[in-house]
């Protein structure tokens, strides 16, 4: 897709992050938790426009060496053009800049286009939560970098 642009978002785009939840009909983080991610020096953030307008973006939080992925939403206007793989690799370039060796995260168990983009990049499934969305189990994956 062309007048894709991905920035690193700021406190500043609380508010265009919590559009895209909206649209996508996620509830996956209040906006206070947000902020407090935003301000947090090890979360990152990569927000994607096209043609200005915020479409998608990927939460993460890194220590030492892991990173953890919290999420990842695309609106559904731009579902399946290849956006969360741009961010995907937005991500992983930057572990591999800052010696960050694993990647992890959690997916239900029914997303199957998440863990469709996770076999992508050679995820690999190494846990299951039982009940941890109350009503489904959660996937552990990981990516040794």
């Amino acid at each position: 897709m062309e007048n894709i642009n991905i920035r690193l978002a700021t406190l500043k785009q609380t508010e265009e992050i919590l559009s895209i939840l909206n649209s996508s009909c996620e509830n996956l983080i209040s906006k206070e938790n947000l902020e407090n991610d935003l301000k947090n020096e090890r979360c990152l953030y990569y927000i994607t426009y096209f043609k200005n307008l915020p479409i998608a973006y990927i939460g993460t939080s890194y220590i030492c060496e892991d990173m953890d992925i919290i999420d990842i939403v695309v609106t559904p206007k731009y579902r399946k053009k290849g956006i969360a793989t741009l961010l995907m690799n937005k991500v992983i370039y930057f572990c591999k800049e800052n010696n960050i060796k694993r990647i992890l995260l959690e997916v239900r168990q029914n997303n199957a286009p998440a863990i469709s983009l996770y076999n992508k990049f050679n995820f690999t499934k190494i846990s299951t939560r039982k009940n941890y969305y109350k009503d489904q189990d959660a996937y552990i994956y990981e990516l040794k970098l």
